[in-house]
């Protein structure tokens, strides 16, 4: 019964209409147009409104409420199904009716507004409901709560709240770290996780890493979160053939990934494309590269340079570069020379082929970066 969508034949409408009063007809609610003179005139110049025909006190509520149940430890539900049984009599007998409960005052809406009087009902926009005005102490507990999934109620699982791996710490959560999502009712092997960016409703799947527990799944949080938005944590199931994405019940505020000492930002050969190299006698191998949290820009003295080659073929393909020449380093920059192949395979083995490029400094850190290696 909720919502009550109206539907009626185009004789009744217009008859409705012509007479200032549009019945919402699957309801026995009687809703007025009236000219709206509020704030909102401009973009609505008439609205629906109705009379409350009944009025129901907190005590008929809990007294109905009570000759429906027993109040055990069995199962709380048993109190909601009791009241929602209570809440749907009265609607069917009264219609436009307001309700007094403990969590609040429950009472019959009229969905939307229309321009003009005469402008006809639309069934998808304008349709009768139920709304529950929180009372002050329900508000105050729910206050932190950020948002709530209506699928819940229905949903064979659920997903409680998000807590560091490690440590059981609450956010900020540091992109990439690992956190627990707590719940129940999780499924072994069968629960992906994503973050959805409050802000921007952009989603990024994040990596299960341990989805074997009942009440607990542990997930990588994504790189390339935008950390100055919060995100919501949404566990995707499958049971019994339908699938139901329910959120934690509130969003977690990101730190940024921390930056590394040392990083390769680009890698120029050349005339060659960004990030390709190759065995050349003319062209210096030049990348620009970033310092942070205060490293120093030194190379170590000892084969500063790496180049790994490692695929499958026919057979394993294994080899590496560690012998090259005219090694200068600056706080922007380092090249080299990469014009000799001292490795047991061939020049050819090298071309068309990913590689690790490793630069290691003094400080006894490093920075990789992956290379396209082609023919000269």
């Amino acid at each position: 019964m909720i919502p009550i969508i109206a539907t009626r034949n185009t004789d009744e409408i217009q008859e409705a209409i012509n007479t200032g009063r549009p019945l919402l007809g699957s309801s026995p609610i009687d809703p007025t147009v009236y000219e709206n003179m509020g704030a909102t005139a401009a973009k609505a110049k008439y609205l629906l409104a109705f009379q409350t025909r009944g009025t129901v006190e907190a005590d008929q509520v809990a007294a109905d409420a009570a000759t429906g149940c027993s109040l055990t430890e069995t199962d709380i539900r048993m109190v909601m199904n009791a009241l929602y049984e209570v809440v749907e009599a009265f609607v069917a007998e009264f219609g436009a009716v307001r309700i007094f409960t403990p969590l609040g005052v429950i009472e019959t809406m009229v969905k939307g507004s229309r321009e003009d009087a005469t402008d006809a009902i639309d069934p998808e926009e304008n349709y009768a409901y139920l709304n529950l005005t929180a009372c002050d102490r329900l508000k105050e507990a729910v206050r932190a709560l950020t948002f709530f999934n209506a699928s819940e109620k229905s949903a064979p699982f659920k997903a409680d709240t998000v807590v560091q791996h490690g440590t059981g710490a609450e956010d900020p959560f540091m992109i990439g770290s690992e956190v627990d999502i707590r719940g129940r009712g999780f499924i072994e092997g069968g629960a992906s996780v994503k973050f959805v960016d409050k802000a921007t409703g952009t989603e990024a799947q994040a990596t299960v890493v341990d989805n074997t527990q009942g009440n607990v799944i542990v997930a990588t949080i994504p790189n390339g979160l935008n950390a100055e938005h919060k995100h919501k944590v949404v566990v995707s199931q499958t049971v019994e053939g339908v699938e139901y994405d329910i959120s934690t019940n509130k969003a977690i505020a990101l730190l940024p990934a921390p930056q590394p000492d040392h990083e390769i930002l680009l890698v120029k050969h050349g005339t060659r494309d960004d990030n390709e190299i190759a065995f050349d006698e003319s062209n210096p191998v030049v990348c620009t590269v970033a310092h942070h949290n205060g490293a120093g820009y030194e190379l170590r003295a000892e084969k500063p340079v790496k180049v790994v080659l490692d695929y499958e073929n026919q057979r394993h393909v294994y080899a590496v570069l560690d012998t090259q020449t005219i090694v200068n380093a600056t706080e922007t920059t380092v090249s080299f020379m990469n014009d000799e192949n001292d490795t047991e395979e061939v020049d050819g083995s090298f071309w068309n082929h990913d590689v690790e490029l490793t630069l290691y400094f003094a400080d006894g850190g490093s920075a990789t970066k992956t290379v396209r290696f082609v023919q000269l």
